[in-house]
């Protein structure tokens, strides 16, 4: 439906234009929205384990919505060093981006393999040799596609033989490029309200993804409002300009009611005093008030 929609809106002159110039588009718009708000359908939690040199996190990651400590759920607030208030006795967190590959690992890891069509075990024998010395499940594997980009699969599990994938792949790949923790992969480093660096403690990460390419008609848009999908993509192909023009004001009232519609991931802002200092509380049982000189 939404490429005959995105079809109807362009002119007589290009009613043969290619399915996938609509595809391409679609995909790349979408791109652009979770990078603008958390998008409920592709919204996960993983727990990561704090150390000296950061916490990889999952390499198809859009954007945060809440970090917290895993023993007693305590937020986490992403600040810098410039921003901190000397006396909060909160963590914090601060990601990079990790551009170089590990001394002592097999990762980052690129190599070939092969998956069938709606299938979710890979085989590459170098991968599975890697295996023998890195824990691959839970990380993230990459098929390049040679006609819509990059699809990013969780790794489940590792047998003798395969990788399975949670999730399956649409189409039969044969020598494909796959990827594991590439170096554009963030990292997540805790730090105490000493900026000392805070390590093997859990925490708890709320995020959500970049989706995979949309290609198959059975795919689902993983918007509550789709609107705003179809007409950024309209507006993205010169060819609907005549037919079908979408305004600036339009895609953003779309755009608007599209991030509304999903379900609020937000964190209620920390309460701060008047000097700017987060609220601090006594602990159970203590007096929380005092006369004047005692």
């Amino acid at each position: 439906m939404h490429i005959d929609l995105v079809q109807a809106a362009m002119s007589d002159l290009h009613a043969d234009v290619h399915r996938q110039k609509i595809i391409t588009a679609t995909n790349a718009s979408l791109g652009t929205m979770a990078g603008k708000f958390a998008i409920g359908m592709l919204c996960r939690k993983v727990t990561v384990t704090s150390s000296s040199d950061g916490a990889f996190l999952p390499t198809n990651l859009a954007g945060f919505n809440a970090v917290r400590a895993s023993d007693d759920n305590q937020l986490v607030w992403e600040r810098g060093a410039g921003s901190a208030v000397a006396d909060e006795s909160i963590y914090r967190y601060f990601t990079d981006v990790d551009v170089t590959a590990e001394s002592d690992s097999g990762l980052p890891f690129v190599g070939t393999g092969a998956i069938e069509a709606r299938g979710n075990e890979v085989t590459c024998a170098d991968l599975l040799a890697l295996a023998d010395t890195e824990t691959l499940a839970g990380l993230t594997l990459i098929i390049s596609d040679e006609d819509y980009g990059d699809y990013y699969y969780e790794i489940d599990e590792v047998t003798d033989t395969v990788i399975v994938l949670k999730g399956n792949h649409p189409y039969q790949e044969t020598e494909v490029e796959i990827r594991v923790r590439p170096n554009q992969t963030k990292r997540m480093h805790f730090v105490d309200d000493s900026e000392t660096v805070i390590t093997g403690t859990t925490f708890d990460v709320y995020y959500w993804i970049c989706p995979n390419p949309l290609t198959l008609d059975n795919d689902i848009i993983p918007l509550i409002y789709a609107d705003a999908l179809e007409l950024s993509v309209i507006r993205r192909i010169p060819e609907t300009k005549d037919r079908r023009p979408v305004s600036k004001s339009e895609l953003e009232d779309a755009m608007k009611i599209a991030r509304t519609a999903e379900p609020d991931q937000s964190i209620p802002s920390q309460p701060l005093s008047e000097q700017g200092n987060a609220f601090t509380l006594s602990p159970t049982g203590k007096t929380p008030y005092k006369m004047r000189g005692e």
